[in-house]
């Protein structure tokens, strides 16, 4: 059975109508018109309009790769980006590695996060959104002293992270400068690598648990 990678793949090397499609892969109208509609929807494929030429009535509607799905189904950046860290490790020495990673990670909060949150589970839960965007499953736990603790059972850096620990100082640091608070990362890697970043509790909510404490 074709699947939408099999349309976009056939729409990547030229616009094509629902019956060219239909034709080429071998599949009724049915299944290409809703999994066209999938595909549109989700932004990878455009609909356009094909002049009739030398024939009258409405133009057909041809169906091309949006721009951007190049490379949806790429492997490979996890293995490039070990590469990179590698050689600017070897390169430029561990500090400045740290330096660069902290960097990425901070301002990939500036250019995500909305800046009109003030709530510090609001910018934390803003957080949590992105990185499962990236291909993260986070999950959030208040815990008794204040302090947040977002925990991730598929890294979406995990194969990077194997190589080399310190690639979850991207995270911490996108969470710090998200949350604008200090993140203490405590992730586990045995077998599986499980991500845990600790949140400690901004200055407004510790004067709080203070107070209930005396």
């Amino acid at each position: 059975m074709h699947t939408k990678s099999h349309i976009l793949a056939a729409v990547r090397q030229a616009p094509l109508t629902i019956a060219q499609l239909c034709s080429q892969l071998g599949i009724t109208r049915t299944a290409v018109s809703l999994q066209l509609k999938q595909l549109v929807a989700a932004g990878h494929v455009r609909a356009s309009h094909t002049p009739r030429i030398g024939q009258v009535g409405k133009p057909s509607i041809a169906y091309e790769a949006a721009a951007g799905t190049e490379d949806i189904d790429s492997l490979a950046y996890q293995p490039l980006f070990t590469a990179l860290l590698a050689q600017i490790k070897i390169s430029h020495g561990e500090a400045t590695m740290l330096e660069l990673l902290e960097n990425t990670g901070r301002n990939m909060a500036r250019s995500s996060i909305p800046s009109n949150l003030s709530e510090p589970e609001d910018k934390i839960q803003a957080a949590m959104a992105v990185a499962d965007a990236l291909g993260a499953s986070t999950q959030l736990v208040k815990q008794a002293d204040g302090t947040f603790l977002i925990s991730n059972h598929t890294c979406p850096a995990a194969t990077s992270a194997r190589a080399e620990a310190r690639v979850c100082h991207i995270f911490a640091s996108f969470f710090a400068e998200a949350t604008d608070c200090k993140v203490l990362e405590k992730c586990a890697r045995n077998e599986r690598i499980q991500c845990h970043f600790q949140i400690e509790a901004p200055a407004r909510i510790t004067k709080q648990i203070k107070k209930i404490k005396s």
